[in-house]
């Protein structure tokens, strides 16, 4: 036995802990330790035993027995000594005695000074329910506690002087209790306790009066709070008013008939959890045991549900329980008795599970985890070896996950059996409404009926409205699925507000069921995908061209749509539109395939830079031709456009504005245009830009196109628009500031002319392969990082630009990197920042660790900008964001959740900010060379 204890202390530190602050050592005999009921009841006496009235003292006494008992629970568990339901049992019943005594601490303390007449062993006017695994008997080694406290005014009024109101001191009560046992100490905690199971969390006080508390759940009641009151339980204090309100509350959970809203409830809370508690196929590692397919929660609701549905009925069905609940379900043949028996071996597995892996540290997590090795220390608590450990544990998942999606075998579909555009709200519909997902069946059905009404060009047509009438309840079968129906089908209303008619766009939905599921996926995860499609419907039809679903549009494609749209457009405004039209179709397809995760953040970069050079050569051709007119040519002049930024280095993300200057070179050294009002050439390209930027940025009756910023040009806005080849680089070589070499390194330029761009590209070389002051290079980049810290801070650790050690940090190390050695190496120059980075680990000017860093975050912050920027206007919060939104994030970062996601975001730009200030460092005697331009943010903060 000893080596079995041994191996239980190898394989959990937290255990292996708790020994040494119990016992003094973990060098023990199984033989010598008491019996398990016998520790717990020893713990709780000693608890019991402490004055109520110093509350240091009676802290440190809760956390001491709950070590006690803890330990001499988990050892008697893993040592075969108690089965799962003793272990939960014991477990609960201290979590009881435990909580008592916090209520009567609590009372004493708040009460000092005559508040309180009442006495400890008879506190009236005052419960504590204990909610799910706790109501239930049925807690785990490292749960939080759920608890819905109560009170009855006038009995604890009476126990009070008479200036005490009893709503107030309830609420201070209950504060200190939570502080007593969750508050961290030097001995740790006690229990961490949730008190959000209450009704309407949101806006009622931590303790409700108990008529507040029914009269909420008589009106506004919802399923899954019938089902989380089965297990409800007083816990501690009044149990006479625990027992008055349990009597209460039956007739909100166990309804004497099979009411159709409850069933159809119950299986949309199914259909949710289908959708979003799956987590993709069944692994082991990473797999949640409570959460994810196959786990804990699975057999939870399959008990519940049919509960709920059965226990009105039949009040032998009424226990809290999980597993009793299992077998009096087969008993009254409500379930075969083989899922029974198999949901009550899974359901004592994955607890037993769920206790190892809680048991390695102490933490309240579910999650069996990814390292093979922690992996294997939960198999040794399970007496398992590791390859044994995870086929049996994946065996039980997928046993249990067949039960729970047999639970409605083969149900019917409700969607078609009822008319949602009916004039009145009735009970039936509104079930119906409550089936599909949606939580507002009133504003749901005022929503429709305003459809109905053609007031809007959708549905002003008898014909529209009847098709319509059809659709709908696809329609909204489909847009409940979505994390936020009624969000989502608010954002569909303001679509159909922009149509020009419906008939075509319903019929089309009618035939094109994948189509409607992409369009409510759009309303309901991307609010900025979802507002540039009600302000410009026609962008959908870009969704029915058959390409959509083949490869990705090539620059050649691109490039055809752009010249036929154009080219068919009777006037210079018309082609603009036409250009629009083009260019905003494309831009929606990238972003929905990007929604789709049918395109990776890479490729949705290259994408968008495809589409942007191809629409502004489209509209640089229709610039230099309206200005031909007037002023005809230069001969042999050649015209790029020198793309900076994103554009230059093909990052470009759904929001980008362009950074751009246009660049020409005479090589017959002409003083004046060839045409009718001949111009020099400074004006003559003047215009040229100037028509650029308007065909590209200036609201037509299709919007605007591009943002454009043009501030990189030589000498910023004083600069001239378009630029001398030769000044350009004389510029560059004699005058230009570091920021504006750090720009240079992006710089890429791209036109009709080949040539042309191969002399700019050899300009730039020669100025960026010159050498450098590698002192004042180093103390500028940290002078210009530091000065944007301080004028541009972040709002969030998802601000990935500005935030120190984002996106910023990763460009400016290998932008100053570039300056500092491409004189020796010049094969370094890159103008995408992940080459350059690769560039300068290949040449050994970064060290292997630093450029694997560097290139991990940069991948990571471009990934989450493509989403990010995709779906959001603003910096994105994680609290207030869609939860499909939510995912997207997790599965974009290949992470479990959002919260690890912010947890690595602020690992990873810590670690980004100590790499640049290494590489960056620089001493005061360097610094005092810098010339750094206060100019800086005026210019561009790259």
């Amino acid at each position: 036995m000893t080596a079995t204890l041994n191996a239980i202390f190898n394989a959990s530190p937290h255990l292996q802990e708790l020994a040494e602050k119990v016992y003094g050592t973990t060098e023990l005999e199984a033989s010598s330790l008491p019996a398990m009921g016998d520790a717990v009841a020893g713990a709780i006496a000693t608890l019991q035993a402490e004055p109520l009235e110093d509350e240091a003292a009676i802290m440190t006494a809760l956390r001491l027995a709950k070590q006690r008992a803890s330990l001499a629970i988990a050892l008697a568990d893993r040592l075969g000594q108690s089965s799962v339901d003793q272990t939960t049992q014991a477990l609960s019943d201290f979590a009881d005695a435990a909580i008592e005594q916090a209520v009567r601490a609590s009372f004493v303390l708040e009460g000092r000074g005559d508040r309180w007449l009442g006495t400890p062993d008879k506190m009236e006017g005052y419960c504590v329910l204990g909610m799910g695994k706790l109501g239930g008997g049925e807690l785990n080694y490292s749960s939080d506690i759920d608890l819905i406290i109560l009170f009855d005014p006038a009995v604890l009024e009476a126990q009070t002087s008479d200036r005490i109101e009893a709503g107030p001191f309830a609420v201070r009560v209950t504060r200190r209790l939570v502080r007593l046992l969750q508050e961290r100490t030097g001995d740790g905690y006690v229990f961490r306790t949730d008190l959000r199971l209450r009704p309407d969390p949101s806006s009622t006080p931590l303790a409700l009066s108990i008529d507040g508390a029914l009269n909420y759940y008589e009106a506004q009641g919802r399923t899954w709070e019938r089902a989380a009151m089965i297990k409800a339980r007083c816990v501690a204090g009044d149990q006479a008013l625990g027992a008055r309100f349990m009597k209460a509350i039956k007739p909100f959970i166990w309804r004497r008939h099979l009411d159709y809203a409850a069933i159809d409830a119950i299986r949309s809370i199914k259909r949710r959890i289908n959708t979003h508690k799956g987590f993709g196929a069944i692994t082991v590692p990473g797999h949640d045991v409570k959460l994810g397919r196959g786990g804990i929660r699975e057999i939870e609701f399959f008990a519940q549900t049919q509960q709920l549905i059965a226990g009105g009925r039949n009040p032998a069905l009424r226990m809290i329980r999980t597993k009793e609940a299992l077998q009096g379900l087969a008993d009254l043949q409500w379930i075969e008795q083989h899922a029974a028996d198999t949901l009550c071996t899974a359901y004592d597995q994955l607890r037993d599970v769920e206790h190892c892996i809680q048991m390695l540290r102490d933490e309240q997590t579910h999650r069996l985890p990814q390292d093979d090795d922690d992996r294997a220390h939960v198999a040794a608590l399970m007496g398992q070896e590791l390859k044994t450990f995870d086929e049996d544990v994946r065996a039980t998942f997928e046993e249990v996950h067949g039960q729970f999606q047999a639970l409605f075998p083969d149900e019917p579909d409700e969607a078609t059996s009822f008319d949602p555009f009916e004039a009145e709200l009735t009970e039936k519909l509104a079930r119906h409404f409550v089936a599909l997902g949606y939580e507002q069946p009133d504003n749901v059905h005022r929503l429709l009926q305003g459809w109905m009404r053609g007031r809007m060009n959708a549905t002003a047509t008898s014909a529209a409205r009847e098709r319509l009438r059809a659709l709908g309840p696809d329609l909204l079968r489909t847009f409940g699925q979505t994390d936020r129906p009624e969000a989502a089908l608010r954002s569909l209303d303001g679509f159909l507000h922009g149509l020009p008619a419906g008939l075509q766009f319903f019929s089309m939905l009618e035939s094109n069921p994948a189509i409607m599921g992409l369009l409510a996926r759009i309303m309901g995860t991307a609010p900025k995908l979802a507002d540039a499609l009600a302000h410009r419907p026609r962008l959908f039809d870009a969704l029915l061209d058959p390409r959509f679903f083949g490869s990705l549009p090539s620059r050649d494609s691109i490039r055809a749509d752009l010249e036929r749209a154009m080219g068919e457009a009777p006037s210079y405004e018309a082609k603009l539109n036409a250009s629009r039209i083009v260019g905003q179709e494309q831009h929606f397809l990238i972003g929905v395939r990007l929604l789709s995760q049918t395109l990776t953040a890479a490729e949705a970069s290259a994408a968008y830079t495809d589409l942007a050079e191809e629409t502004v050569l489209a509209l640089l051709d229709l610039a230099v031709e309206d200005v031909r007119e007037k002023h005809g040519v230069f001969e042999g002049a050649c015209l790029s456009v020198l793309g900076m930024g994103k554009l230059g280095s093909r990052e470009l993300t759904a929001s980008s504005d362009l950074d751009l200057l246009l660049i020409y070179d005479l090589p017959n050294g002409q003083a004046e245009s060839d045409g009718p009002r001949p111009v020099a050439p400074s004006q003559y390209y003047t215009r040229v830009t100037q028509r650029l930027i308007a065909a590209l940025s200036a609201p037509t009756a299709e919007g605007v196109l591009y943002e454009l910023d043009m501030r990189l040009r030589p000498s910023g806005k004083a600069g001239p628009l378009a630029t001398n080849l030769t000044a350009f680089e004389r510029y560059q070589t004699s005058s230009a500031r570091t920021w504006e070499h750090m720009a240079l390194t992006r710089a890429r330029a791209f036109g009709r002319d080949e040539q042309g761009c191969a002399a700019i590209h050899d300009a730039i070389k020669r100025v960026l392969t010159a050498p450098f002051d590698t002192d004042k290079v180093r103390v500028d980049v940290a002078d210009m990082r530091a000065l944007l810290d301080r004028e541009k801070p972040p709002k969030s650790v998802f601000d990935l630009k500005t935030a120190p050690g984002g996106i910023i940090d990763v460009e400016f190390i290998a932008q100053g990197m570039q300056l500092c050695h491409a004189k020796d190496h010049p094969d370094i120059l890159r103008t995408s920042t992940a080459e350059a980075l690769q560039a300068l680990q290949d040449a050994n000017l970064l060290n292997a660790d630093d450029g694997a860093a560097l290139s991990e975050a940069h991948r990571l912050y471009s990934t989450l900008s493509q989403i990010l920027r995709l779906c959001l206007d603003g910096v994105f919060d994680p609290e207030s964001a869609a939860p499909s939104l939510r995912r997207l994030v997790t599965q974009a970062c290949d992470l479990p959740s959002v919260e690890t996601v912010k947890t690595h975001l602020e690992h990873t730009q810590a670690d980004i900010r100590s790499r640049f200030n290494r590489l960056f460092a620089a001493t005061d005697e360097e610094r005092s060379c810098s010339s750094l331009g206060g100019d800086i943010l005026e210019g561009k903060d790259q």
